[in-house]
């Protein structure tokens, strides 16, 4: 009989390797974590550097929602930590992050949406849309 995972270990573990682009900057979905009562998006987001003396901590926003209509918004205790050794010039850079959701998906969840922005670029000339991706689950 095997003994459950310690506390801070996640149950399992779902890789994903998604990535997307979009007006210079690159989201990947690194790995789903699951938990016992919540569970984790983990993801690395490259952009250009804020400029100097802006007073903002960088952030993604997620929106997801599976495939039997249940829909988590925002994240609960996520963390975003920059990452410059990472970045591959002083014009790159790179934040690794997790979002926690609550509650779990359920068993009968196949299929997840994870939708994403950046609230910064919303404040641009051209918005852009959020980066959507399309996960199975199993």
């Amino acid at each position: 009989r095997s003994s459950p995972p310690p506390r801070n270990e996640p149950l399992r573990r779902v890789t994903l390797e998604l990535e997307q682009k979009q007006q210079g900057m690159t989201l990947i979905l690194h790995q789903l974590h699951y938990y016992q009562t919540h569970f984790e998006l983990q993801f690395l987001w490259i952009r250009t550097p804020l400029r100097a003396g802006f007073a903002f901590v960088p952030r993604i926003i997620f929106a997801l929602k599976d495939d039997t209509g249940t829909q988590w918004t925002g994240e609960r205790g996520g963390i975003l930590l920059a990452r410059p050794e990472l970045a591959s010039d002083s014009n790159t850079a790179v934040y690794q992050g997790n979002a926690r959701f609550r509650p779990l998906p359920s068993a009968d969840a196949r299929a997840l949406t994870i939708r994403a922005i950046d609230p910064l670029a919303q404040f641009d000339y051209e918005a852009p849309q959020p980066w959507q991706f399309e996960i199975g689950l199993s």
